[in-house]
């Protein structure tokens, strides 16, 4: 039976094979938040969210709805065949990298909340624009959070996240608000009442000025204010040379207006060479940022400043000079993957598991990080060790000698160890405790 926790104020919709606790302090564990749409309605700049609450799966039940902003991992629209097993196959995916003690701390602390987004459902933290809100780019997974800009510049700055330009937005100086409009105003007085109108050239005299100039009331066509003749052939007898624009305010006029803003929440009005401009992020996380988690999950939570002390340096942005100041000496990581030789039995594969698992947790330091998780995604253990702490190759052969004691010299398993150059290349470390949606 799969149990949501239902914190909707409306009563939970009747799905078969899912059991919804109602209770504002569940007492039984839950694999996932659920609730309505219209539950999601809220001025997150006030109010915090369900999913800022905690990281936990998400699911809403009804309809496709745009005014929804906030991230959503399942949506179950009414009538949708499969619902089960669609929800259970997301809940799983995102529990195999969860578990509760992650899930308090990122309750109880942006930083953790941010990282342990972005880890569990593997992926970017992008923003998105939403005119309702002042800052317009928000991210969906992460509202209700305070602070979160300075979160993400912590995290990127402790090398625990990478980060790309997406965009650039002005920013009030006055309220910090980017939801600024832009308008042409009066370089004399700032003021956006200005009235546009064509410049006249007339050719036998000379004059020019705005197109006004040369209408006569109760007439037609167009009469040189100066010479005081009719101007009849465009191209012949005056051509068009360009735009005056005429402040109504101060009567000045100009042929090129300034660009100016006014903030539409605080209504402070400012000059463009005046107004502040911020960039907008998208972030990833680093190798660093798993090793934190990992430790984390591991209630090693003492050994993160370590590693935010030596994780590494950030990478130089926009063209600028790295900093060449010696940095900390940067995490090594290793894939151990094992596998079932010929004839081998399936108990021989789980007793060497359970033999190399107890030669790393007895041979690695406090600020290694170890991989529990044995599923096709690994295949055994990715080990990553900070500053050179662990002789991997001397670890190596501890192992390949406990296994031959303990399997004997035509062991039935295959090990193979190889370090890990890129990114790309670490697998997720999935966290082994957690809600299974089973």
């Amino acid at each position: 039976m799969l149990v949501l926790h239902w914190i909707g104020k409306g009563g939970p919709p009747e799905v078969d094979g899912v059991s919804f606790s109602t209770e504002d302090s569940p007492s039984e564990a839950f694999q996932a938040v659920a609730c309505h749409p219209s539950d999601l309605y809220l001025d997150v700049g006030h109010q915090s969210t369900p999913s800022a609450a905690t990281v936990a799966p998400l699911v809403v039940f009804g309809d496709l709805d745009p005014r929804v902003r906030v991230h959503v991992d399942v949506w179950v629209q009414p009538g949708e065949q499969d619902s089960l097993e669609k929800i259970r196959g997301v809940v799983n995916r995102i529990w195999k990298r969860l578990n509760n003690r992650l899930c308090k701390a990122a309750s109880d602390s942006t930083h953790i909340a941010v990282l342990a987004l972005a880890y569990s459902r593997q992926t970017s933290l992008a923003p998105e624009f939403d005119p309702s809100d002042p800052t317009v780019a928000r991210f969906p997974g992460l509202l209700g959070h305070s602070d979160l800009d300075i979160a993400l510049q912590d995290l990127h700055a402790a090398g625990l996240m990478t980060r790309s330009a997406t965009d650039t937005l002005p920013q009030c100086p006055q309220c910090e608000g980017s939801r600024a409009l832009a308008r042409e105003v009066c370089v004399f007085c700032g003021k956006a009442t200005l009235e546009k109108s064509t410049i006249v050239h007339h050719y036998r005299c000379g004059y020019q000025g705005p197109e006004d100039d040369f209408e006569r009331e109760g007439e037609d066509g167009w009469h040189c204010p100066k010479c005081h003749h009719e101007l009849r052939h465009y191209g012949r007898d005056y051509d068009q040379s360009g735009n005056l624009f005429v402040c109504l305010s101060c009567n000045g006029d100009m042929t090129e207006p300034e660009v100016g803003f006014r903030c539409l929440d605080c209504g402070t009005d400012t000059r463009g060479d005046r107004m502040g401009f911020r960039r907008i992020w998208r972030y990833e996380l680093t190798p660093n940022a798993t090793m934190a988690l990992t430790l984390l999950r591991d209630g090693k939570e003492d050994r993160i400043l370590d590693l935010l002390r030596g994780g590494g340096r950030t990478p130089a942005e926009d063209g600028a000079i790295a900093d060449d100041r010696p940095g900390p000496t940067s995490a090594r990581t290793f894939k151990l993957e094992l596998s079932l030789a010929d004839g081998g039995d399936p108990t021989d594969l789980a007793n060497g598991y359970e033999i190399v698992h107890s030669v790393l947790t007895k041979s690695m330091r406090d600020t290694d990080v170890i991989s529990t998780e044995l599923s096709d995604v690994t295949d055994g253990f990715v080990v990553t060790t900070t500053g050179g702490s662990t002789d991997f190759e001397a670890l190596m052969r501890t192992i390949e000698g406990r296994v031959k004691d303990k399997l004997g010299e035509d062991r039935p398993i295959r090990i193979v160890a190889r370090e890990v150059t890129t990114p790309d290349e670490t697998p997720p470390i999935a966290i082994a405790q957690g809600g299974d949606a089973r």
